[in-house]
């Protein structure tokens, strides 16, 4: 199975939001975005969310990740 990953830093935040994980987040903060790839059919797909400084987490559906993203602006980190 195959894992996918991104990094991100808050550099700016467009609109307050109250959705886990987000609804603290401040610039210059760091969340991992996470999902694997699998065969399993009929399901939605989750992305795991995941704040690097305070270490909560969250699952969102794909579907509703984008309203949320939209609220900031990220740089991608290594």
């Amino acid at each position: 199975m195959l894992e996918l990953r991104l990094k991100l830093r808050v550099t700016k935040i467009k609109k307050k939001t109250q959705a886990r994980v987000f609804k603290d987040l401040k610039i210059g903060d760091e969340i991992l975005l996470s999902s694997t790839l699998d065969n399993y059919a009929g399901y939605q797909k989750m992305l795991k969310v995941k704040n690097l400084v305070t270490g909560e987490e969250d699952f969102k559906y794909f579907t509703i990740i984008s309203n949320i993203l939209d609220k900031f602006e990220f740089e991608e980190i290594s």
